[in-house]
């Protein structure tokens, strides 16, 4: 991985930092590993995880349960349905129950000024969070946040291409990455408060 890092070394610094993150990361085996009875992910700080397809929900999912101060997201599209197992409802019923646990959380959405059906879903899901207490709002509908990003605890970072919809949770070939690093998080919640 460091001699492919070394190859995109003029791609930019993001790449960069990006492939260096997942050298660190994929170099020290499966220590993400979930207790069975606690079921909560055992990280060490600076660990990185790749996270593709399905396997984003059910780590999001948990880590959101073991939520003790804070959870900041942005988020380009959040789509639920009706059904019960639609995994975007499982995240709006997690950030809810979050919250009635005293957790904080807040939720940024994307505005959009040519996508009504997009913005009829985020509008959906935001009134159903506020009405549990969960703090939403939307930027600004002259630009477009395309940021997919969810912060816990101002410690993991989960950030990639996943939006909160059934295809993307369930079906699509999708790829995030979950970060256990705290000034990272940081950065990440700070830019999040930056969008107007």
């Amino acid at each position: 991985m460091a001699q492919i890092a070394a190859r995109w070394t003029g791609a930019g610094p993001a790449l960069v930092l990006l492939l260096w993150l997942l050298t660190l990361g994929l170099g020290q085996g499966n220590a993400w590993a979930t207790s069975q009875d606690s079921a909560k992910i055992v990280t060490q700080p600076g660990q990185v995880r790749l996270l593709t397809d399905q396997e984003y929900f059910p780590v999001l999912e948990r880590l959101i349960g073991q939520a003790e101060r804070s959870v900041d997201l942005v988020m380009f599209l959040f789509k639920v349905t009706e059904s019960s197992k639609n995994r975007a409802g499982i995240l709006v019923d997690a950030l809810i129950a979050a919250r009635k646990r005293g957790v904080m959380v807040t939720v940024l959405l994307e505005k959009s000024d040519y996508d009504p059906p997009l913005n009829r879903e985020n509008q959906r899901v935001a009134a159903q969070l506020k009405k549990q207490g969960v703090a939403v709002r939307f930027d600004s509908d002259r630009t477009t946040t395309h940021a997919k990003a969810v912060v816990i605890d101002r410690r993991y970072c989960l950030v990639g291409s996943h939006n909160f919809t059934s295809s993307a949770l369930s079906r699509n070939h999708e790829a995030s990455l979950l970060v256990d690093n705290q000034a990272l998080a940081s950065q990440l919640v700070d830019y999040m408060r930056e969008i107007p």
